[in-house]
């Protein structure tokens, strides 16, 4: 709106004769030199340089290569194709004795189980993808050895085995999400074997293997629990198990199998056990754990009336048989151990024989 303003403003005074300022004249301005451009040096006519002449080298004779005759190859032998085991020969072995009308119930965690590594490995990978198919991991199972101590004392007694047991098994820490090795609990075993019909009023014995795993569960550390408390939850436990068992299966004898001596008697425990120089690790908490273990498993079958194998007293370092021993047939294997074992840290092969022994002098005893 001012434009316009300004505008009407400048043609009213152009139209009254208003006289606009002119523009003074140009000044005058200094005339400038031109400037004088500089001498620079000649820069020299140099000759071109005389180069050596690159002499005429005649060609090298190189030597012939000779003809030589092609070698004569030995005739590749035609090998029979090898006989590879057919799927059905990957398949578990059946039971035990499954004829048998009469049967034996192996409860318990991997001391009883008797696994490898790899088989422990492939059946938490068979727990996600239940189509696996391995040889010692039986249908609906967990990984067990076909010839741990269950499956020997079942053929010496005759009896039809229905073996139960599964690595991480605890005897009363109740699994949870979290746990690092999916686990179940003794009594979950037994109340399994009674729904499968397994365990019943023809189960003529029972062995129960467990405790050891109940403490490094973190809800079960003594940061958070008393001795006391661990004691008295073991003993309900396991005391609810066994009388579970004999309500279903009353002519059965019922042993609970203690653990080896995993100390050398002076509160260490031996890691490795290899040509026959074995370490010797301070770790009393394995003495401390070892001996709450045996004292609850002692008092269980007390309660109970059941049997107890002190396998802590038979298989020691006095014995000469367990872990910190350098007998070639010891009973109990070290971390590092270059005896017959499955597992590090559990019975050799010679200790599962052991303990299939033990089991049946008590059953016909």
């Amino acid at each position: 709106m001012r434009f316009y303003k300004f505008g009407a403003t400048l043609l009213t005074a152009l139209a009254c004769g208003a006289m606009l300022p002119v523009a003074d004249a140009a000044p005058n301005l200094p005339e400038l030199s031109a400037p004088v451009a500089p001498n620079l040096p000649q820069v020299p006519n140099l000759p071109a340089p005389n180069l050596p002449q690159v002499p005429n080298l005649p060609a090298p004779n190189l030597p012939q290569v000779p003809n030589l005759p092609a070698p004569n190859l030995p005739q590749v032998p035609n090998l029979p194709a090898p006989n590879l085991p057919q799927l059905e020969e990957l398949e578990p072995a059946p039971p035990v004795n499954s004829h048998v009308k009469e049967s034996y119930v192996s409860f318990g965690d991997s001391v009883a189980a008797n696994p490898t590594a790899l088989d422990v490995t492939v059946y938490r990978a068979k727990l996600k993808n239940p189509s696996i198919q391995w040889p010692t991991i039986r249908e609906g199972f967990c990984a067990q050895d076909p010839n741990n101590f269950a499956a020997q004392a079942a053929r010496s007694t005759g009896l039809r085995l229905e073996d139960y047991s599964c690595p991480g098994a605890t005897a009363y820490v109740e699994p949870t999400e979290n746990d690092s090795i999916p686990h179940d609990t003794v009594r979950q075993q037994v109340e399994r074997a009674i729904r499968d019909g397994s365990l019943d009023s023809n189960t003529r014995l029972v062995t129960i293997s467990a405790g050891v795993n109940d403490t490094y569960q973190p809800s079960n550390l003594p940061s958070k629990t008393t001795q006391e408390q661990r004691m008295k939850r073991f003993n309900e436990a396991m005391v609810g198990a066994i009388n579970r068992i004999k309500e279903t299966a009353p002519s059965a004898k019922v042993i609970i199998l203690g653990i080896p001596d995993e100390t050398d008697g002076f509160n260490h425990t031996c890691g490795s056990n290899l040509l026959n120089v074995t370490s010797h690790w301070y770790f009393p908490l394995v003495a401390y754990y070892q001996d709450e273990i045996r004292e609850q498993q002692r008092r269980a079958a007390a309660d109970t009336n059941s049997e107890f194998l002190d396998m802590v007293a038979e298989i020691s370092v006095e014995s000469g048989k367990n872990g910190c021993s350098n007998d070639p047939g010891r009973y109990g294997a070290s971390i590092a151990d270059d005896a017959s074992h499955k597992l590090a840290g559990h019975l050799t092969d010679a200790g599962h024989v052991y303990y299939a022994k033990r089991i049946t002098e008590t059953y016909f005893s």
